[in-house]
């Protein structure tokens, strides 16, 4: 029983390992960065002291007395380090922001620094980690010394197991629930309480001597040392094989599954489920094995074929979760079934690799111990594998992805693996002159060169970005321009007609129309992002971009003669190659002008090294829900961009408001905005908007010399906005204005510690979910900002205009215009039916049913007007319609109607709180289910910003409350109902 115990207690053992793993990647990036050289570093810090920790125990495992008692101190020290973790990162993380950077001259210097402290945080307990399995393996042997093949079998089984459920808790459900530094405590508590049982199993049980061989003579220990040398190089090349092959697959399925922080969790646990099935598979056979490495011959070898296989089989899975998707409806139960067909996808691909990789490490760590190596043979072959999965990372994303691509990286490895194989078998008694195996070594190798040689990655699939479009190609009439394998990312250029797109692991990053046409939505947003600051901030003369996506933004800023300097900071190369091949004609500018630098690296670990601040950074992250993009959107990063930027310094902040919702957005903006003295949303597009914040002072208006400068001009003529008028009415709201919006939304802060943007933001991609009701607070009669903060509507654009906002207000103008002229070119076919009933009725509204249908048309054009409109131009349409024959022949109830209507045109908040108040409570208005909305909301905003937010408050409940579901309401009752808390500030 007690040895079930051991087996139980190493599955947790190993539960709360892959949480240390994934929880340091996370706290370490946070100065290092998301950069592939960040990532690789944490990992051989991680396995690094791993390796040591088993060589350390692999040296002197016979000389100690009681190896259990030696776990269950690492297992307690483990816990108390775990424990304390936090808030060392994060005391560590201040000095070195606040006082050692600063201090330091050169960037080689804070980056050996930045390497030192992620060594010196995670290291020793990663050394203390990697004596976990060496020592409980000594342990149960000494104590179980009869079934030595099958114990270390159920060792790998249960670690292994433990781990791959480790990866899934922590993704999907600890994070969420007590965030990154609960998390770690969880780990660590866990840790304390095996460390407690095991200090108990010690006390019921005695611990047999070391065996200083299971052979016994001098002549076998001679020839397991010199068996010892190989078989640890062969366990270092099957680690380096093995993370050659993680490495690929996982970027293989990014463009299957995508490249959310979920997806990712579900590979890797996949991956590690294989390994731990193979040890299961194995515990009952591993004694049974005659001749261990003819064994382990045939079982390299069909690792290299089952790695080389998935290559032709990785097409499939493309299918296969388009089909997976058209099953799922977008919903939460459609998450979790995205999820499973996600897992038995990447199981499909890794597993059958995985299962047999499971099998060698035991067997060969029991092949080498039961020839006479003794314990040290355990902690000997896992730190040897562990170093050279250390090696095959580094390999796999800095030289084979980047060089050969993914194809290229999987032959490598099956071709090291059918090396092992050859090695072994040469090994063996037999040595070649076993046919049969000789054969089937031989039949390996062919099937691996034939996949070489006739298997090609079909691009069109790769590209498709399936789990998001659902399509598992590209369509045909969308040609693939380029493809590259970078270190982080798979890069791809595409073109449909004029249009040409560049993604990243399939998710379109940004789009250009090259020839002429109406530019793209994104197209736009980049332009703005770039033209915004230069029309605010009065002397942009060093300006940072992040993200270089087309090059736009940077071409943009680049156009202004008063930037004196330039940085774009992109984390991957192959983006800056594919812009360069699809749009070089449009950004020149920014790989030839000497004011312009480009940066391979995290944003957060270029500005770290940073020393002259800037006047203005824009931030172009990829959507939240892309894996470590939601740390760009954190409070520790707009508090540490804060720091980078000069006193006077902006902040241009791009959020994607598609494949996301409001509680998203909301934890965002209630991330800056603490961060921040001033802010103001602007829509870019219908799908995007910018969120520009001062660091100090109130943030300055849109100036019109921006215009000025004609370079500028000629590119924000490009995207259509030839006047100040037109970047006007793109402003949502300023920090006063909508702070009381989001405080309503119950999220929290987006923090890298408690990373709720990262968490939910994948889920909400999936349920096409949006916050596009951010930009259309105006869709409503009443003109709230107007009545609440005495806003004055912006001059109206010409009649160029392509943005929904800037669309309306200029139908507005003619409206306005017929009514007054007759004159009817650009309306229609409605709106040229209410102008004339409301200009001329037929029969001077002698009838109940013509009288009605002027005022609906009263209704409507008032509702087309009034938010777009200045005061006089509103005052001379009312003086129309108040005159009318129609108006004087109304309804006591209607006219009071149309008289609040005309009282929303004036702006007087007091007046207008009054007479809707009084309409409110009348018994029969007459009004229908759309009228009582406006009444509702018009009301209410004349409450507050007459400073009766209580009145607001009550009426706002008790209407909610009766009303039903408001539909498109909804947003701008929250926004009221979040002003009547706070008031206008």
């Amino acid at each position: 029983s007690s040895r079930g115990i051991l087996f139980a207690i190493f599955t947790v053992s190993g539960f709360s390992g892959l949480i240390y793993e994934s929880i340091w990647s996370h706290y370490l990036k946070l100065f290092l960065g998301h950069a592939a050289y960040a990532q690789t570093l944490v990992l051989a810090i991680f396995m690094g002291g791993m390796a040591l920790g088993s060589w350390i125990v692999a040296r002197h495992t016979q000389r100690l007395k009681n190896l259990l008692l030696g776990y269950a101190i690492v297992e307690a020290a483990t816990g108390i380090i775990a424990m304390l973790f936090h808030t060392v990162h994060g005391a560590a993380l201040d000095a070195t922001f606040n006082s050692v950077i600063p201090a330091l001259d050169s960037a080689a210097a804070i980056n050996l620094f930045k390497w030192s402290l992620a060594a010196a945080l995670i290291l020793p307990q990663s050394i203390l980690l990697g004596t976990t399995f060496p020592l409980i393996s000594g342990a149960v042997l000494r104590r179980f010394p009869d079934r030595a093949g099958e114990t270390l079998a159920m060792l790998y089984f249960t670690n292994s197991l433990g781990a791959s459920l480790g990866v899934l808790a922590s993704g999907f459900w600890l994070v969420a629930a007590v965030g990154l530094p609960g998390t770690v405590l969880t780990a660590g508590l866990l840790n304390i309480a095996l460390a407690c049982i095991v200090w108990l199993l010690t006390r019921c049980g005695s611990e047999a001597a070391a065996p200083v061989s299971p052979h016994g003579s001098a002549q076998r220990q001679d020839q397991a040392t010199g068996m010892a040398h190989w078989i640890l190089w062969a366990a270092a090349a099957a680690g380096l094989a093995a993370f050659i092959y993680e490495i690929a697959w996982i970027r293989m399925l990014t463009l299957v599954l995508g490249a959310s922080t979920h997806a990712f969790e579900v590979m890797l646990s996949a991956f590690i489920l294989g390994l731990a099935l193979g040890g299961l598979w194995l515990r009952r056979r591993v004694d049974r094995f005659r001749d261990a490495r003819k064994t382990l011959a045939i079982m390299f070898a069909l690792m290299a074929v089952s790695a080389a296989l998935t290559l032709p089989a990785y097409g499939f899975t493309f299918e296969w979760l388009s089909f997976a998707l058209r099953m799922f409806n977008t919903s939460a139960a459609g998450y979790a079934g995205f999820n499973l067909a996600s897992h038995a996808i990447a199981a499909f691909m890794m597993i059958p690799t995985t299962f047999v990789a499971g099998m060698t490490l035991p067997l060969m760590t029991h092949w080498l111990y039961s020839s006479g190596a003794g314990e040290r043979s355990i902690g000997s072959v896992y730190s040897a594998n562990t170093v050279g999965a250390i090696a095959g990372v580094m390999l796999a994303v800095h030289w084979l992805l980047p060089t050969v691509g993914m194809k290229g990286a999987i032959l490598a490895g099956a071709f090291v693996q059918l090396m092992i194989a050859l090695l072994f078998l040469r090994r063996s008694p037999g040595g070649w002159n076993q046919a049969g195996s000789a054969m089937l070594i031989i039949a390996a190798g062919a099937v691996v060169s034939s996949v070489a040689l006739f298997t090609t990655l079909d691009p069109t699939r790769m590209a498709a970005g399936v789990y998001r479009t659902g399509a598992a190609r590209l369509p045909e009439n969308i040609e693939l321009l380029y493809m590259q394998d970078g270190k982080t990312a798979t890069i791809t250029l595409t073109q449909e007609e004029d249009v040409v797109t560049i993604a990243t692991n399939g998710k379109p990053d940004a789009s250009l129309n090259m020839g002429g046409g109406l530019p793209t939505v994104d197209e736009v947003t980049q332009t703005l992002a770039g033209a915004l600051p230069l029309a605010m901030h009065p002397n942009p003369r060093r300006v940072a971009n992040i993200g270089f996506g087309s090059g736009v933004t940077s071409q943009v800023i680049l156009r202004a003669p008063v930037v004196h300097h330039l940085d774009s900071i992109e984390i991957e190369p192959a983006i800056t190659k594919a812009a360069w091949i699809g749009f070089a004609t449009r950004i020149a500018t920014v790989f030839s002008d000497s004011r312009s630098s480009i940066h391979y690296d995290d944003a957060k670990s270029f500005f770290a090294s940073s020393r002259e601040p800037y006047d203005v950074i824009v931030s172009e992250p990829s959507n939240p829900w892309v894996s470590g993009v939601a740390t760009l959107f954190s409070e520790e990063f707009y508090r540490q961009v804060r720091r980078y930027l000069a006193a006077d310094g902006l902040l241009v902040q791009w959020i994607q408001v598609y494949e996301t919702d409001m509680d998203v957005v909301a934890s965002v903006i209630k991330a800056l905005s603490p961060n921040f003295a001033d802010y103001a949303i602007y829509n870019a597009g219908e799908t995007d908007i910018l969120v520009v914040a001062s660091k100090s002072g109130a943030l300055p208006q849109p100036s019109a010399r921006v215009f000025a400068m004609p370079a500028v001009a000629r590119e924000l003529r490009r995207v259509g906005i030839t006047t100040l008028a037109q970047i006007q009415l793109r402003r949502i709201g300023s920090k006063r204005q909508l702070d009381p919006l989001f405080a309503t939304y119950n999220v929290p802060r987006n923090s890298d510690y408690f990373p709720y943007v990262d968490l939910n933001a994948p889920r909400l991609r999936f349920m096409q979910r949006n916050a596009l009701g951010l930009g259309q607070l105006d869709v409503v009669t009443a003109p709230v900002a107007r009545l609440v903060f005495g806003e004055v509507a912006p001059a109206l654009p010409d009649s160029s205009a392509i943005y929904g906002r800037e669309q309306r207000a200029v139908q507005a103008a003619r409206l306005a215009a017929a009514i007054a002229t007759a004159e009817l070119r650009g309306l229609s076919s409605n709106d040229i039916k209410n102008v004339l009933l409301i200009r001329d009725p037929p029969a001077g509204c002698s009838t109940p049913g013509l009288q009605q249908a002027w005022a609906s048309a009263v209704f409507r054009v008032s509702a087309q007007t009034t938010p777009y409109l200045p005061n006089d131009e509103l005052t001379r349409l009312w003086t129309r319609i108040q005159g009318s024959d129609c108006y004087r022949q109304s309804s006591d109830s209607r006219r009071r109607w149309l008289d609040f209507l005309s009282l929303l045109a004036t702006g007087d908040s007091a007046a207008v709180a009054s007479t809707g108040l009084a309409l409110w409570q009348a018994d029969d208005n007459g009004l229908d289910a759309e009228q009582t909305f406006e009444l509702l909301v018009a009301t209410a905003a004349g409450l507050i910003g007459s400073g009766r937010q209580r009145e607001a408050r009550d009426l706002l409940a008790t209407a909610m409350a009766a009303a039903g579901d408001p539909g498109r309401y909804e947003m701008i009752l929250r926004w009221l109902t979040g002003l009547a808390g706070s008031g206008p500030r």
